[in-house]
């Protein structure tokens, strides 16, 4: 037989089930509970879910609102004649043709300027090897605005092809065509494999010709003969190609020698000689002397401090 419960008696002495259900307070109660809710409690009831209800949406719908607008902007601009790129501005240190530019940052006229991605176009432009330091601008509605520091080639070097140098002694960039190297020395006897293998030492032998360069000019040689091609050798060191004629300076003391060139050059000069084969100053037994081979003469001259004209056969 089932054991039947106990009653208990609660504290004003009624009994009560020891089984306890858990009243319902809210609008819907269970249809056995025939006790009906007021209409005010109903009210406060619904309002207090409505206003739960609301502080959730309300946000949802803002952003959505918002979302849809951006949407519909964006389409906007995106799609109208108005931001079509139609100006691209350049201010460089030197001339550079807006072509080529466009091209390499793979942009061209009719993209749009307000959607267009700077990120993507500067990242081409840090690829490019003749551009230094650049600046890029959005200008609204049809223009985008470059602001470029290229490098300035001082000379052209042969590593099994020419490369435009700067003045910091880097190759930067292939030379694209004959225009580009018009003016500019030229350095030869160098290899592309010692390039590679040692950068460092190869740049400071670059630097070191320029320097030879900028001392020839400063001693003003150039009214005499202009230095069209310095080569390097690993053993008679820096040779000038001045004109036709061939200047041998070794690898150190050249202050010493450029003084020591001037001095030929005005000998020369009076005798009304005007066309040399070769000058030699690096003489290790005879620092002081230089020997001197014309075009047009068999004889060498070999000149010193103490004798400046002498012949020998």
């Amino acid at each position: 037989m089932r054991e039947q419960r106990e009653p208990t008696v609660d504290k004003k002495g009624k009994e009560t089930s020891s089984r306890r259900t858990k009243r319902r307070t809210g609008m819907f109660r269970k249809k056995r509970n025939h006790r009906r809710v007021p209409t005010a409690q109903r009210v406060r009831t619904f309002y207090r879910l409505f206003s739960r209800l609301l502080r959730w949406i309300k946000p949802i719908l803002v952003v959505s609102f918002l979302f849809a607008v951006g949407t519909f902007v964006w389409f906007h601009f995106s799609n109208s004649e108005t931001f079509q790129l139609k100006k691209v501005s350049i201010q460089s240190n030197l001339p550079v043709p807006t072509k080529q530019i466009m091209e390499v940052a793979g942009i061209k006229y009719g993209d749009n300027v307000f959607t267009m991605d700077l990120h993507r176009v500067a990242q081409r432009l840090h690829r490019y090897p003749r551009v230094r330091h650049f600046t890029l601008k959005r200008r609204l509605p049809d223009t985008i605005q470059f602001t470029l520091k290229l490098h300035k080639p001082t000379a052209v070097v042969m590593l099994e092809k020419p490369y435009l140098l700067n003045a910091e002694g880097r190759p930067y960039a292939r030379v694209l065509n004959k225009k580009e190297t018009k003016g500019l020395l030229k350095l030869t006897g160098f290899q592309r494999s010692d390039y590679q293998s040692q950068p460092d030492k190869m740049r400071t032998l670059f630097r070191q010709a320029l320097a030879l360069s900028r001392l020839y000019q400063s001693n003003k040689l150039t009214r005499y003969q202009d230095v069209k091609e310095i080569q390097y050798d690993p053993i008679l060191g820096y040779i000038l190609h001045a004109n036709h004629s061939r200047i041998y300076l070794g690898t150190d003391r050249f202050p010493e020698r450029m003084k020591r060139l001037k001095q030929v050059y005005q000998l020369l000069w009076q005798r009304g000689v005007r066309k040399i084969h070769y000058v030699y100053l690096n003489n290790q037994r005879h620092p002081r002397r230089a020997i001197i081979r014309m075009v047009d003469a068999v004889p060498v001259i070999e000149t010193s401090d103490e004798v400046s004209g002498r012949k020998k056969l």
